[in-house]
């Protein structure tokens, strides 16, 4: 039987409690923050390039997992079943807004997506601080805790209401737009990747704009 939003919603456990997931994801992630400022020592100007590069890199990382794992029944499955099979039902174009914030279970990352982050960045962070500088290799850490807490930010305004004071500031309405029309099931398996800034779609030639006469399937 397909899952709806009411089967979805019953799947949400008494237990849960939308402010602990977010408060969870923001001592978590500022935890990770904070340690790594905490190791800077001597910054330099040159050490500051890595913020805009790893900003590149991680918009990479968001646009690869979201248009392969999260829309392609690949391992690890979860991840694929959690937004396609799950948020895709949930969330259409036609009804992106949540019901309530318990909803929020159906949004965020799980909790321990965080400690997982971390874990794939350490030898990444290590590799960029013996090839650069350690202060470069922190910054990454700094900067991929800090793009997860807008990634998640910017997912949820997308899911909040267009007439609240979030929902209509210009940048958050526009991209809104973007994120909407990747809910198209006509679309969402081959356009608009990028949920934050959709950089890489424009690079890749993924990137779905309402009246821009786009082909049917990317480049």
């Amino acid at each position: 039987m397909a899952e709806t939003r009411k089967s979805l919603q019953s799947e949400i456990s008494a237990n849960y409690r939308w402010w602990q997931h977010v408060a969870t994801d923001l001592l978590l992630a500022g935890a990770v923050v904070a340690f790594a400022l905490s190791r800077i020592e001597g910054l330099t100007a040159a050490d500051l390039t890595t913020i805009p590069l790893a900003f590149l890199v991680a918009n990479l990382g968001e646009y690869l997992l979201h248009r392969f794992p999260m829309h392609r029944p690949m391992p690890p499955r979860e991840i694929y079943r959690r937004h396609t099979l799950c948020h895709h039902v949930f969330f259409t174009q036609d009804r992106m807004g949540m019901d309530s914030l318990r909803d929020l279970r159906w949004i965020l990352f799980p909790a321990y997506s965080v400690p997982g982050l971390v874990l794939i960045m350490i030898p990444v962070a290590a590799t960029v601080g013996a090839l650069a500088t350690a202060n470069a290799g922190w910054l990454c850490l700094v900067v991929t805790a800090c793009y997860y807490l807008m990634y998640e930010f910017l997912h949820t305004a997308y899911h909040l209401s267009p007439e609240g004071f979030i929902g209509r500031q210009r940048a958050i309405a526009y991209l809104r737009t973007l994120h909407q029309d990747h809910h198209d099931p006509r679309l969402m398996g081959s356009w608009n990747f990028n949920i934050t800034f959709p950089i890489w779609d424009i690079i890749i030639g993924t990137w779905y704009r309402r009246g821009a006469g786009a082909a049917a399937t990317p480049r």
